[in-house]
């Protein structure tokens, strides 16, 4: 892959990443939460519900203290699906033992939220780049056929003319190259792309549960 290929690359992930890191910290801060115990830490909570769909709070046996962790069935399920018994699973996936435990899930489903936010940044990442696209059709460069001779005298002139000079002097028309511009005729439509993004935008937020009128929600022990 050459240079202009893998600097292409990059730019389209870092775009990308962008909009689904933004998604990511806002689904991840869009809670406060009241009663939560000292031992517990509330971003580990919140990651493990927003990248597993399930969280638990849990006694290790021996200890009288809360931790908010993730967790994996260990045993047999109820007759509406819950588990009986779990297993704490904590960062680096150690694992607690537990007699003492509650779950807690993200949403209805019980399921991940990653593969929507992924879903709506790349949806993102479509309309920034087709702004991005449209805006770069709009440059017009100029094509200038001159010799070796006028190569000096036609950076000058240009020079000239984008320090926005008034006028121009030349010894005569013979001095003057000739000059062609390149137009794709492509429509500028950035005012289009940009309410688009803004409609995609708002149906992510909306997907979070994120709304304009939305202040931080409450999760209560």
């Amino acid at each position: 892959m050459n240079f202009e290929d893998t600097a292409l690359v990059i730019q389209n992930q870092e775009i990308y990443q962008y909009y689904r890191e933004r998604l990511i910290n806002l689904a991840l801060s869009q809670f406060e939460w009241h009663g939560l115990p000292d031992t517990c830490d509330r971003l580990f909570f919140e990651k493990k519900l927003l990248f597993d769909g399930k969280a638990c709070m849990l006694q290790p046996i021996g200890s009288d203290e809360w931790m908010s962790l993730g967790f994996v069935n260990n045993g047999d399920l109820s007759v509406y699906g819950y588990p009986t018994s779990i297993l704490g699973v904590g960062y680096n996936s150690a694992n607690i033992q537990t007699d003492e435990w509650m779950i807690l899930y993200d949403n209805m489903t019980k399921q991940t939220l990653l593969p929507k936010i992924d879903l709506y940044a790349r949806l993102l990442w479509e309309v920034h780049n087709t702004f991005r696209s449209n805006l770069k059709h709009q440059n017009m460069p100029y094509i200038v056929k001159c010799t070796k001779n006028q190569l000096s005298s036609v950076q000058n002139l240009f020079c000239r003319i984008f320090n926005f000079q008034p006028y121009i002097m030349t010894k005569n028309t013979q001095d003057m190259p000739n000059i062609d511009v390149l137009n794709l005729g492509v429509e500028f439509r950035g005012n289009e792309m940009l309410q688009a993004l803004k409609t995609v935008w708002a149906e992510a937020l909306s997907m979070l549960g994120i709304t304009a009128e939305t202040t931080k929600k409450e999760r209560l022990i």
